[in-house]
C-alpha cells in the first residue's frame, strides 16, 4: 500500500494521547482529529444548499453531529469526499482485466457478517474475491448502496486473505472504499463494521459497564417473585407473554388469543375455534382486534390501542428456569411503569402518512392506535432501551455501544416479538418478528433487554476480534456522491434495493428511531403501491445512482452488481439501467449467497441471485463513436473492445464452458445497446454483423475472439475433455430460434424429428407472447434441404460423421442426398441476409397491423414488436415507439430488455410525449 493511502486512516483511532494522520493533517490524538472535523461538518449543515442534497436524511444537526464520526463518517452527505481522493492522488486509467467469472462457496458463517441483523448483506469472504480480481492494494472502490458496508469489510480484510480464503487470486493489500447509502441505519452499521476502533475485551468491559450502569435504576423492572419458595425469593425475568383479545363476529363476546388460540397440550396455535360465549365457529385470520382508551403520557393525550395484559413470565432463579401466571405483585409493578414519565431521549416521533404515505406495512387490525415509533414497544422495554441509549452515547466509543442497542432494539425488544410454540418447544419460547414487515402479533414476548444485550455482546465481541484496519468513508447520501471527481474510483460494487421484496426505510424506522436520524423516503428506491412509486421510478432512481458510478469511474475500469429478486421487470430495470447510463455488460452469473456458486444460467436467471460485470468503455471506443457516427468503424472498434474485456477460458468440473458473451447474437445485443443508449443509429444489420463476425474474428466452439485470444483458448481447451452445452428455456420466439439453433447445429434434422422436441419445450411459453407455429420460425430463421442440388456442408458434415455407410461420399452422391432431403439446418452466414429480409417482411406486416389496430394488445408477437421498433428507431421515429409501446402491456415492455431499451430512449427523445 503506497504512502498516500496510509495517510487516508490513522492507526491508533481511540488512543487518548497518540497523535494521528487523517486527510494529510496530524492532529495531538483522536479526540482532536473528530473535535476538528466535526466544526466544520457544523459549519457545513448551516449550509441551506447542502440540506437540499437529494437523499439528506430527515433529523436536527445536534443528532447529525452527535452520530457522525468525521471525515470517516457522516450521518449525512459526507463533504469530505473530495479531499479523500485528492489526498490519495489519481493515477492513470488504464482498461484492466476481465469480468470476475469464477465459482465461490463462501457462505454466510463470519462474525462481522453475523454482529448485526440489518435487511440485506453479501458475504464478505465472496467480496473478497471480487476485489482482489478487480483490484490492486490501495485501489480506491465504491458501493453506492453499501448496506451495512460488507464491501468495507472485505476490503480491510484483504490486507491478509490467506486466513479467511485460504488459497486466493490477486494480491494481499487492503483496499481503500467509500461506502454510500440513503439509510442512516445502513450507514450508521457501515461505520462500525469498518472501523471498530476499540479491541474486543475492551469492548465487553465497556458494554458491561454500560448495562450494569442502567440496571442499577431498571433492573427491578425485571423481577418477580418466586413462587413455590418459602422466603422471600425474587427471579429475573426473561421475558412477559403478553396477549391481545378477539371480538366474537357472532354474539361480540370478547376473549383473550392465549386462551382461546394457544393450545398447549397438543403443542400448537389454533387457526379455528369455537367461541367460549355462543360456541360458534369461528376462523383466526377473520377476527377482529378489541381495541380501548389508555392516556398516552408521551403525547399527553387520549389515545387508543389493542388490548392486552400480561399472560406468562417466564423468569430464572439461580441458573433454573420457572413460568408462572403474572400475580398482583407483577401487575402492580406494570401499573406503576405507566405512570413513569419518559425520558427526553424518547421524544414522540409520528409515522409519517402522508409525504410520501407511510403505509406499505401498516395493517389497521393490529397496527391500530400506532401512530408513533413509541407505540412498537411496551412502556417498561422503552424506558430501559433509553436509557441504554443514553449510557453508550456517553462513554469513550459511543458508536460501538449503540450498535449493541440497534442489533436488538428492534427484532426482539419491540411488540413485534412473536411467541412460537410446537413440537419442537412444547412450553413456547420467543422467535422474533416476521421478516420484512412490521407485524404485530397477538402473542408477544416482552423480552428483558438485559438478557438481550448481553447476547448481543457475546456475539459481537467475535466481530471486534477479528483483527482488521480502518479502510472505508462512509457517506448517508442516496445518489450524488457529492464531492467525488469524475474519474476517481478504480472499482464500484453495488447490491441494488429490491424492488418491492423490501420496504428499507419502514423496515428500519423502529431502528431509526434510537438514532434519530431517519431514511429520506422521498428519494428510496423502491416499488411502493401507498407511496405510489411504479417500477419505471424504481428504475430512474437506480439509474440516477448508475449515472453517478459511471461518472466516478475509471475509463476501462468494472462494475460489479449483485442483485436478487423474482421479477423479469425488476431485473430487465436493473439491465438497462446499467446500460442506459453507458456502461457495457460482459458477464451474468448466478450467486449463492447461502453456500453454493457462481455460474452460468441464462433463461430462468432472474429467478436467482446474479451477478452482472459491466465495464466503462476506454476513451478510444467512445472517441471513434463521436467521430464516425453510423459508421461500419465503431461497431467493430467496439466489438474488438468488448471481447478484450470477456474471459478467453472458463472451465467447471474438468468441462470447458460456453462465454454467452461471446457468441454472435449476444454481441449483436450488445453492439446494438451500446448505439442506442448513446443515441446513435446501427450501423449493419444482423446477417452483416454477423458476417463480419466470422471475416474479423476467429471462431471457436461457436464464440468468437480477438487473434491474440484464441492461441491461449486453443492451449486451454486441450486440456478438457469436452464442453458444456448452455440448457436453454424457451419462453418466446426469440428463445425459442435459440433454442432450435443449437438444436440444428449438432444435428439437421426433418420437421417430424424436431416437432415433438419443441413441443415440450412449450411448457414456459409467455402467456402474453402470441404463439408462432414451429413451420413458422423454421421456414423464417432456417433452411431446409429439398434434394435438388448439392448437399451442404452443413448436413454432409453430420451425416458423414454418424453414419459409417455415407462416409467419403461426394455432396452429389444420391445415397447422401435421400438422407439429406427435408433435414433443416443453419444457413451459411453469406447467405443469411437473405433470409433475414423475408423475416423481416413478414415481422414488419405484423408491426404494422399493431399500428394500424385500436385499444390494448393483450398479446403480441415480440419478434414483431423488436423487428418494428428497430426500424423506427432508425428513421427517428420515437414517438411511434412511445406511443406503441404505451398500447402493450406493461409486462410486456417490462419483461424484454431490447423492448425496455427502445422505449426507454425513445422517451427521453421525445421528453415522454
Amino acid at each position: 500500500m503506497s504512502d498516500e493511502t496510509h495517510q487516508l486512516f490513522d492507526k491508533d483511532a481511540g488512543a487518548p494521547n497518540v497523535p494521528v494522520t487523517c486527510l494529510g493533517e496530524t492532529f495531538e490524538n483522536d479526540s482532536a482529529r473528530r473535535l476538528h472535523f466535526l466544526e466544520l461538518l457544523q459549519m457545513k449543515l448551516q449550509d441551506p444548499e447542502f440540506r437540499k442534497i437529494e437523499g439528506f436524511p430527515i433529523a436536527e444537526d445536534e443528532d447529525i453531529l452527535a452520530l457522525s464520526d468525521p471525515p470517516y463518517y457522516t450521518a449525512c452527505p459526507n463533504p469530505f469526499l473530495k479531499r479523500v481522493a485528492e489526498v490519495r492522488g489519481h493515477e492513470t486509467a488504464t482498461e484492466s482485466g476481465s469480468p470476475f467469472a469464477s465459482d465461490v462457496t463462501e457462505g454466510k458463517g463470519d462474525p462481522i457478517y453475523d454482529a448485526h441483523p440489518y435487511h440485506t448483506k453479501v458475504p464478505p469472504k465472496a467480496l473478497m474475491r471480487m476485489l482482489l480480481h478487480f483490484t490492486k492494494p490501495g485501489d480506491l472502490v465504491l458501493d453506492a448502496f453499501a448496506g451495512s458496508g460488507m464491501l468495507g469489510v472485505a476490503a480491510s480484510l484483504c490486507e491478509n486473505p490467506t486466513p479467511h480464503l485460504g488459497d486466493f487470486e490477486g494480491t494481499a493489500g487492503a483496499r481503500s472504499t467509500i461506502l454510500s447509502d440513503i439509510s442512516p441505519l445502513a450507514t450508521f452499521i457501515s461505520h462500525v463494521n469498518n472501523r471498530p476502533s476499540i479491541s474486543a475485551a475492551h469492548f465487553s468491559s465497556l458494554a458491561a459497564s454500560i448495562r450494569d450502569k442502567v440496571a442499577s435504576s431498571h433492573a427491578s423492572l425485571y423481577q418477580t417473585r418466586h413462587h413455590g419458595s418459602s422466603g422471600n425469593v425474587s427471579g429475573e425475568i426473561l421475558y412477559t407473554i403478553w396477549t391481545e383479545y378477539y371480538r366474537c363476529s357472532h354474539c361480540n363476546a370478547e376473549f383473550s388469543a392465549w386462551d382461546e388460540l394457544v393450545d398447549r397440550d397438543n403443542q400448537q396455535i389454533l387457526k379455528h375455534l369455537s367461541c367460549p360465549e355462543c360456541d360458534g365457529d369461528l376462523a383466526k385470520d377473520q377476527l377482529e382486534r378489541v381495541t380501548e382508551t389508555y392516556f398516552d403520557t408521551l403525547l399527553n393525550a387520549t389515545a387508543i390501542r389493542n388490548k392486552s395484559t400480561p399472560v406468562l413470565i417466564h423468569y430464572t432463579v439461580g441458573k433454573k428456569r420457572f413460568e408462572k401466571t403474572p400475580d398482583e405483585a407483577d401487575l402492580e409493578v406494570i401499573r406503576s411503569i405507566e405512570d413513569m414519565r419518559y425520558p427526553a431521549s424518547a421524544p414522540p416521533v409520528k409515522i409519517n402518512f402522508e409525504d410520501p404515505p407511510w403505509g406499505d406495512f401498516y395493517r389497521p387490525g393490529y397496527h391500530a392506535g400506532m401512530t408513533h415509533a413509541h407505540h412498537f414497544y411496551t412502556k417498561r422495554n422503552l424506558l430501559t432501551l433509553c436509557a441504554l441509549r443514553d449510557a453508550s452515547l456517553d462513554c469513550q466509543f459511543p458508536r460501538q455501544m449503540l450498535y449493541v442497542l440497534t442489533a436488538f432494539v428492534d427484532n426482539h425488544a419491540s411488540k413485534r416479538n412473536r411467541y412460537l410454540i410446537d413440537k419442537h418447544h412444547p412450553k413456547g419460547t420467543t422467535c422474533g418478528p416476521l421478516p420484512n414487515s412490521l407485524y404485530i402479533p397477538e402473542l408477544q414476548c416482552e423480552v428483558n433487554p438485559f438478557r438481550t444485550w448481553d447476547k448481543t455482546v457475546k456475539k459481537q465481541k467475535k466481530a471486534f476480534a477479528v483483527t482488521r484496519p480502518p479502510t472505508a468513508f462512509v457517506s448517508t447520501e442516496a445518489s450524488r456522491l457529492s464531492g467525488l471527481s469524475d474519474g476517481s474510483i478504480d472499482y464500484v460494487f453495488v447490491d441494488p434495493p429490491f424492488g418491492k421484496n423490501i420496504l428499507y426505510a419502514e423496515s428500519s424506522f423502529c431502528f431509526e428511531y434510537f438514532l434519530k436520524v431517519f431514511t429520506n423516503r422521498k428519494c428510496e428506491a423502491i416499488v411502493s403501491k401507498h407511496q405510489g412509486k411504479t417500477i419505471d421510478g424504481y428504475q430512474d432512481h437506480i439509474q440516477d445512482v448508475f449515472s453517478q458510478c459511471f461518472r466516478v469511474l475509471k475509463p476501462g475500469k468494472w462494475m460489479t452488481i449483485e442483485f436478487s429478486n423474482r421479477s423479469n421487470a425488476v431485473w430487465n430495470s436493473i439491465s438497462e439501467a446499467v446500460q442506459a447510463c453507458g456502461f457495457v455488460i460482459a458477464d451474468v452469473r448466478v450467486f449463492d449467497k447461502k453456500q453454493g456458486t457462481i455460474r452460468q444460467d441464462l433463461g430462468q436467471s432472474i429467478k436467482k441471485d446474479l451477478i452482472i460485470s459491466a465495464y466503462k468503455p476506454g476513451v478510444h471506443v467512445e472517441e471513434t463513436l463521436d467521430a464516425q457516427p453510423g459508421s461500419e468503424v465503431s461497431v467493430w472498434e467496439f466489438v474488438s473492445g468488448h471481447l478484450k474485456q470477456l474471459p478467453v477460458f472458463l472451465q467447471t468440473n474438468g468441462k470447458a464452458e460456453v462465454v454467452v458473451e461471446r457468441q454472435k447474437h449476444v454481441l449483436f445485443d450488445r453492439m446494438v445497446a451500446f448505439h442506442v443508449q448513446r443515441s446513435r443509429a446501427i450501423p449493419v444489420s444482423a446477417p452483416e454483423f454477423h458476417l463480419g463476425l466470422e471475416q474479423r474474428f476467429p471462431q471457436r466452439d461457436s464464440m468468437f475472439f480477438l487473434p491474440e485470444q484464441v492461441l491461449e483458448y486453443d492451449k486451454k481447451r486441450l486440456t478438457v475433455s469436452e464442453l458444456t452445452q448452455l440448457e436453454l428455456f424457451v419462453s418466446d420466439e426469440s428463445s425459442a430460434i435459440q433454442w432450435l439453433k443449437q438444436e440444428l447445429k449438432l444435428k439437421p434434422q426433418s420437421f417430424q424429428e424436431i416437432h415433438p422436441h419443441f413441443i415440450q419445450q412449450l411448457n414456459t411459453w409467455d402467456k402474453n407472447e402470441k404463439s408462432v407455429e414451429l413451420a413458422e420460425i423454421l421456414e423464417e430463421n432456417f433452411l431446409c434441404y429439398d434434394g435438388a442440388d448439392d448437399v451442404p456442408s452443413q448436413i454432409h458434415g453430420y451425416l458423414s460423421s454418424n453414419f459409417k455407410e455415407l462416409r467419403n461420399l461426394e455432396k452429389s452422391d444420391e445415397r447422401l442426398k435421400k438422407k439429406a432431403t427435408d433435414r433443416w439446418y443453419l444457413p451459411d452466414p453469406r447467405k443469411e441476409g437473405d433470409l433475414e429480409k423475408v423475416r423481416v417482411r413478414a415481422l414488419m406486416k405484423e408491426f404494422r397491423s399493431y399500428e394500424e389496430s385500436r385499444g390494448k394488445l393483450k398479446q403480441v408477437r415480440s419478434e414483431a414488436l423488436r423487428a418494428g421498433f428497430k426500424e423506427r428507431w432508425q428513421s427517428g421515429e420515437y414517438a411511434e415507439i412511445v406511443a406503441l409501446a404505451k398500447r402493450v402491456k406493461e409486462a410486456i415492455i417490462q419483461e424484454d430488455p431490447a423492448l425496455l431499451m427502445y422505449y426507454d430512449n425513445a422517451m427521453m427523445l421525445t421528453d415522454g410525449a
